[in-house]
């Protein structure tokens, strides 16, 4: 029955008026699955997942998560919700418009349930270190000879915070090693190296001051929690983390003697 009332109102969508939603765009309807609007005098909320973040948390590619959340307000007052109104709340699948669960009373004051955070506000909570570049020789290299390249810093970043009174726990770990070597060549590993087992060797032909550089993607999930919603690995998509530093080559030439 509960399954039956939200197709019906998918199907009677374009006709109902748009009521307070926390999408972005709530009157094109493009973040719901079959065309869904939000049914009057409800909040439908929605989160973000996924997203190539690039370096420093500006990127693209989110979308919207499989499953939303629709409160109802209760008929009546409820004495669990002291000083705030009581709301049936329905978590559907936006794929085939059924009710997964529902729970009541869930206790909203005006302005709530805030905005859930977007993947960007959790990566840059989640803090990724910029990586550290191992490389030996260590001071400098030499012409013809092969230089060792390793990643130094954490394998995994594990936090909980608080985002907009939301409970977030995210995990993340380095995936991806791409180092440029400043003379137009480029390593890409999956491993990190260590300095008895380098992730990549470079040989130099020429003396020069060359940058050395080093990208690590990161991929992780998150998890969130809060007025109802209970979202386990979620997507939280991949950011890239750049470093660099000059690296000296000199070259050293034989000598003969006699």
């Amino acid at each position: 029955m509960l399954a039956r009332r939200v197709r019906n109102l998918i199907a009677a969508g374009a006709a109902a008026s748009l009521a307070v939603s926390l999408f972005a765009s709530p009157a094109s309807a493009s973040g719901w699955g079959n065309g869904f609007v939000c049914p009057p005098k409800a909040i439908c909320v929605q989160i973000r997942v996924g997203g190539d973040w690039g370096d420093g948390g500006g990127g693209s590619g989110s979308v919207w998560s499989r499953y939303y959340y629709m409160y109802e307000r209760a008929a009546v007052w409820d004495p669990a919700c002291p000083g705030a109104q009581a709301y049936l709340m329905s978590r559907v699948d936006s794929q085939t418009g059924d009710i997964v669960f529902q729970q009541g009373p869930v206790c909203l004051s005006p302005g709530e349930p805030p905005i859930p955070p977007t993947p960007a506000e959790v990566w840059d909570r989640v803090g990724i270190p910029v990586p550290g570049i191992g490389v030996n020789p260590a001071a400098q290299g030499l012409t013809g000879l092969d230089s060792w390249l390793w990643y130094e810093g954490p394998r995994g970043v594990t936090v909980t915070v608080s985002l907009r009174g939301y409970t977030v726990t995210a995990s993340a770990r380095p995936t991806k090693y791409r180092w440029g070597m400043g003379d137009g060549t480029t390593h890409t590993t999956t491993q990190p190296g260590s300095q008895a087992n380098p992730a990549a060797k470079h040989t130099y032909e020429t003396r020069e001051e060359y940058p050395l550089a080093l990208d690590v993607t990161w991929e992780g999930s998150w998890s969130i929690s809060g007025w109802g919603i209970n979202e386990t690995g979620l997507d939280l998509g991949a950011i890239a983390v750049h470093n660099e530093r000059n690296y000296h080559v000199i070259e050293v030439r034989s000598v003969l003697v006699g």
